[in-house]
């Protein structure tokens, strides 16, 4: 059985980099904002995705991340990125792929979700 992730994204874009590279690894809840409730029970995820690039993301996130045990948080915007990281420093992996090439993003996912044994 396929393990269960959570992938918040506005755009989608990261969640399409995600399905295309990890859907024979896991299975891949997709969510954006257009559905309004936070998601069902964390529990049933082995980790979540959350693209923050808004103010909005931002609240969504602090609502809903305490459901997961495994988190892992893009964001370019360095004060979200600073705020997170000063709340929650032991469960959660910040990324910043502003400038990075697929291939990199690929071996750093890669590299975070071995090293939390998720792959």
């Amino acid at each position: 059985m396929k393990k269960q992730i959570f992938v918040y994204d506005q755009n989608m874009s990261f969640n399409h980099l995600l399905k295309r590279f990890y859907s024979k690894h896991f299975v891949i809840e997709s969510y954006t904002m257009k559905r309004k409730t936070l998601p069902d029970n964390g529990k049933n995820y082995e980790a979540a995705f959350f693209m923050i690039i808004s103010l909005e993301d931002f609240h969504f996130f602090m609502k809903s991340a305490t459901l997961f045990k495994n988190l892992f948080v893009i964001t370019s915007v360095k004060l979200f990125e600073f705020q997170i990281s000063s709340i929650m420093s032991d469960n959660i992996v910040i990324f910043d792929f502003n400038d990075d090439v697929k291939k990199d993003i690929i071996r750093e996912l890669d590299f975070q979700l071995k090293l939390k044994k998720l792959l």
